[in-house]
């Protein structure tokens, strides 16, 4: 699966940041989405799969483009 990142604070702006990676939440779970705006955003639905767990929600990984501020 491919999402596009848009990184111009990223790209522009290094100083004004600190790359961080995210903290995993212990135990995480999604409870509800936003179907209607995932599909605007191109989020695709398998992202929201439960056998993906809350991996991307929880801060347990990192999607390819991903560069967390």
């Amino acid at each position: 699966m491919t999402l596009s990142f848009t990184t111009h604070w990223r790209d522009e702006l290094p100083d004004f940041y600190t790359s961080l990676l995210p903290t995993p939440l212990d135990n995480a779970r999604l409870i509800w989405r936003n179907a209607p705006l995932a599909q605007q955003l191109g989020v695709p639905d398998a992202l929201f799969a439960p056998e993906n767990g809350a991996g991307v929600w929880g801060g347990e990984a990192l999607l390819p483009g991903m560069s967390p501020l």
